[in-house]
């Protein structure tokens, strides 16, 4: 199993995020790849500083569905520069209505990425959106998806964008159409808090992580990334709880 974290915008050097993902053994830090940049890296040449760390970075593209046509081709060369062989694509719908035909142009646009990036031989792990975001989310469209994708696509569960409006009974149905070997890890509260969902410290909210571990993912061994933007503590002692409560869940079976 690997563990990771996401970038946090501190508007520090890029080795300073890097030296506390070393010195409390995270595995890798993941990116945010948004409209053709990296961002909260803020040295002048992102990918540079990135090769320059030698340490293991995922991207997390987000892309909305009309960013595909005018990103796609830079965003593979940005993977092919940083030689990595695996990156999370969230895909939304933010730019315009959410209508069947911008939700059918997103899975078309995901599906040929995909395809793209499975020439160069890079997983792709597909993140699912929460309920209000209205794609990515319905259980037929995720089956009809995965029936599609090529062999190189993985599902991405984020735990917060089940919990925080949904329940257990739904992430359960969601990882019997594909199990998935990336989570997004945080905690979170019901409902929004203006426009946006919590992430917020384990063990500070309502996600029963010992029941994601034991019945819905028993035996999870995959990657992990933490996405919590707090302080280094609350990242130490969020890290320190997920470890536990797997563990413990790996003895029980």
């Amino acid at each position: 199993m690997r563990i990771g974290r996401n970038i946090r915008d501190l508007d520090v050097p890029f080795k300073d995020e890097i030296e506390f993902s070393k010195k409390n053994n995270f595995d890798l830090i993941q990116l945010w790849y948004t409209k053709g940049k990296i961002s909260m890296v803020y040295e002048d040449d992102s990918v540079k500083a990135i090769i320059d760390s030698k340490y293991c970075t995922i991207l997390h593209g987000l892309f909305d569905v009309d960013d595909f046509e005018q990103y796609s081709n830079d965003f593979i060369n940005t993977l092919i520069k940083l030689k990595h062989k695996e990156v999370i694509l969230h895909p939304v719908i933010k730019s315009c209505e959410v209508t069947n035909d911008s939700k059918n142009r997103l899975y078309s646009n995901v599906l040929k990425l995909c395809n793209e990036l499975d020439k160069y031989n890079i997983t792709v792990y597909v993140e699912n959106n929460h309920s209000n975001m209205k794609v990515f989310y319905e259980l037929n469209e995720w089956k009809m998806f995965f029936d599609k994708a090529p062999k190189n696509v993985e599902f991405l569960l984020d735990v917060v964008h089940v919990m925080f409006c949904d329940d257990y009974s739904y992430m359960k149905q969601l990882v019997s159409i594909k199990r998935p070997k990336c989570l997004h890890i945080a905690d979170t509260i019901k409902g929004m808090i203006g426009p946006k969902h919590l992430h917020i410290p384990i063990g500070t909210g309502i996600i029963d992580f010992e029941k994601i571990f034991n019945e819905i993912i028993p035996e999870y061994d995959d990657l992990i990334i933490l996405e919590i933007k707090n302080l280094d503590k609350s990242i130490i002692e969020s890290k320190a709880k997920i470890l536990e409560i797997i563990d413990k869940s790996k003895h029980s079976h």
